[in-house]
């Protein structure tokens, strides 16, 4: 009985700890995603002005778009239903922890494969802007964003970058 009792206790902090990071997840993937769209920035006068960019830099982000965002828009999408799926295997009593676990393997590949895709769209971006109007963009898209949310962007790597010039 005793032992019986904790591998109860041992499986309910287990799924204590699955729930506490899939909330911090869910409040990351939100965060980001409110800060990711915002559409077709290069259309924004300021920012177009500051970039210095030509029709010819808006046409090629404009194809850009147009290759890039059915596929994240897929991916996210799919992304928010395999968490739906995960949180109907916890609210299971007991938790299938197979189901469990093959499940999260879905997410996270999920996950990875629209962590990719938002790479390429941004190794696109840095293709077409060049290395200076790249680094240029996102300390603007920083500022824009701390003014937004008023907080700091992802890490400070803007920083870190202008600190070794």
């Amino acid at each position: 009985m005793k032992g019986n009792h904790l591998e109860e206790t041992n499986t309910k902090r287990v799924l204590i700890g699955i729930l506490a990071c899939l909330a911090l997840f869910f409040m990351a993937v939100q965060v980001q995603a409110k800060d990711m769209s915002v559409g077709k920035w290069w259309q924004w006068p300021k920012l177009a002005t500051a970039l210095n960019l030509t029709s010819d830099d808006k046409q090629a982000l404009d194809n850009l778009y147009a290759q890039n965002h059915d596929t994240m828009s897929t991916l996210a999408s799919s992304l928010k239903k395999e968490h739906l799926k995960l949180e109907g295997i916890l609210e299971e009593n007991p938790v299938d922890q197979t189901a469990l676990n093959n499940q999260f393997s879905q997410v996270e590949a999920v996950k990875q494969n629209l962590d990719n895709a938002h790479l390429q769209y941004m190794l696109g971006v840095r293709n077409i802007l060049g290395p200076d109007r790249f680094k240029q963009f996102f300390v603007k898209f920083q500022e824009m964003r701390k003014k937004r949310h008023g907080k700091a962007g992802h890490g400070d790597w803007s920083k870190k970058n202008n600190q070794n010039q």
